[in-house]
């Protein structure tokens, strides 16, 4: 029988006589008759045909072979579907070159299926969150392939008067997610200012500064916070009321006393 065939007998009418495909009809006792015998075949049902997974490379310039499923339930000349797998990271690509995801069985079982998966894209956003410079998309990359492996950005996020927290949130590989990767600042407790003292002269008419009396002093706070200024105890003189200033960043800031 031709391949993907079974032999079910011969027959006449709906009689079946022969179980052989081999079948010489035997002379009856009465004499030969006219008769009619038919082979009759039938699909086999345990033909063998396979489907091929293919999933996207890193690269998304090509596909790699997944998984090979083997199916003995075929039917010759009946028509069979691919069922498609769920990968993570990987999405069915149905237009994908090279794709069948149907087809005929073959009775030599030659019949291969095949899909095809893209990688997943997503997008890596870098945050500046809190109460200064905040930025909810200071760097933003868009379509990581899904398995990429991840390095943090490499700008320089120093600021004077603040201190930088770090990035935190990156994984070492692109999940099939959006990722989010946050950083932030507070305000540095070692910032720089400047306090002067003045002294008023004999004639009261200005002010002018003594280092001999009261030098310059460096002092620190935390920026965006006021200083804490503070007047010398000197014979002959009797300090006026302190404005104390609001401490900038830059170390810019100047008391006078």
């Amino acid at each position: 029988p031709e391949t993907g065939y079974q032999f079910l007998g011969w027959f006449e009418g709906d009689t079946k006589v022969a179980d052989s495909l081999e079948f010489v009809p035997e002379k009856p006792e009465s004499g030969w008759v006219t008769a009619t015998y038919t082979a009759k075949f039938a699909p086999k049902h345990d033909v063998k045909y396979e489907v091929k997974h293919y999933t996207q490379n890193l690269s998304r310039d090509g596909y790699e072979l997944m998984d090979t499923e083997t199916h003995n339930t075929g039917v010759t000349n009946e028509t069979v579907s691919a069922v498609p797998k769920k990968y993570e990271g990987f999405t069915l690509n149905p237009s994908a070159a090279g794709t069948m995801p149907s087809g005929v069985v073959v009775g030599d079982g030659s019949l291969v299926l095949k899909l095809y998966y893209d990688r997943n894209t997503h997008t890596v956003t870098y945050q500046v969150t809190g109460d200064h410079f905040a930025n909810a998309a200071f760097v933003v990359r868009e379509n990581v392939p899904f398995g990429t492996k991840l390095s943090l950005i490499n700008n320089d996020m120093q600021k004077q008067g603040y201190v930088w927290s770090g990035w935190t949130g990156l994984p070492q590989t692109m999940p099939d997610a959006d990722v989010v990767v946050a950083g932030s600042y507070t305000p540095a407790d070692n910032t720089v200012y400047t306090v002067r003292h003045w002294f008023q002269n004999v004639d009261n008419d200005e002010y002018a500064q003594d280092p001999s009396l009261a030098p310059d002093e460096e002092m620190t706070g935390t920026t965006g916070g006021m200083t804490a200024a503070a007047a010398k105890t000197l014979p002959g003189f009797k300090a006026q009321a302190i404005e104390q200033e609001t401490i900038a960043a830059d170390g810019s800031t100047v008391v006078d006393v």
